[in-house]
């Protein structure tokens, strides 16, 4: 991993291939690292995996560092880069839930999974045809919803309100949880069900 804005490993013959946008979350000494990596290298490591880091912390709004400066030249990107799978997974939590579902939508992919993900962003300095990604959900990618119930406060990027106000699509799936903990469910195997689950019955 020695790019600071994305990641991609190419599996020779596979069909599957799983995008994870990385939240703006940092971790010790300030330094971002890829969600998902470890998991995906341990339990899928027969797929192709690409991880993209959102350096400009503005939710994918001006791209990915040396590959995009905006949100129609990520999809031109994007676009290009699934079109060789015949399955393919966008991956991610919070701002990067938000990229999966945005980005998801635009390219067309098979499964979008987004844990507590920002439905409408309050950020300033973005895109504003972008801010609500409601109206960019489609008919035909499968949206799989997690939802934490913990977050009470309705100004919270977290809150539940994100997703059921996207909910009432037929192709989207919300699961509410009490409380969201990823570490808990990768290590209880409960990632692992959700993401095979969809790949042995897209």
């Amino acid at each position: 991993m020695d790019n600071n804005s994305y990641y991609e490993i190419d599996i020779s013959g596979s069909e599957l291939l799983i995008i994870s946008f990385t939240s703006q979350g940092k971790t010790i000494r300030d330094v971002q690292s890829y969600d998902f990596f470890n998991f995906l290298e341990n339990k899928f490591s027969y797929a192709s995996r690409y991880f993209y880091l959102d350096i400009h912390r503005s939710c994918y709004h001006k791209g990915i560092q040396d590959k995009s400066t905006n949100i129609p030249e990520t999809v031109d990107y994007l676009k290009h880069k699934v079109k060789k799978y015949k399955q393919v997974i966008f991956i991610g939590l919070s701002s990067g839930g938000y990229a999966s579902l945005l980005y998801g939508s635009l390219v067309g992919v098979s499964h979008v999974i987004a844990f507590y993900p920002q439905t409408i962003l309050r950020s300033p300095n973005i895109n504003e045809q972008y801010r609500d990604i409601s109206k960019y959900i489609n008919d035909t990618t499968n949206y799989h919803l997690y939802g934490d119930l913990s977050k009470t406060n309705a100004i919270d990027c977290h809150h539940i309100s994100h997703c059921e106000r996207i909910a009432h699509h037929a192709n989207v799936y919300l699961i509410k949880k009490p409380y969201i903990n990823l570490k808990y469910m990768r290590d209880n195997g409960e990632l692992y069900t959700i993401l095979n689950n969809i790949i042995e019955n897209p």
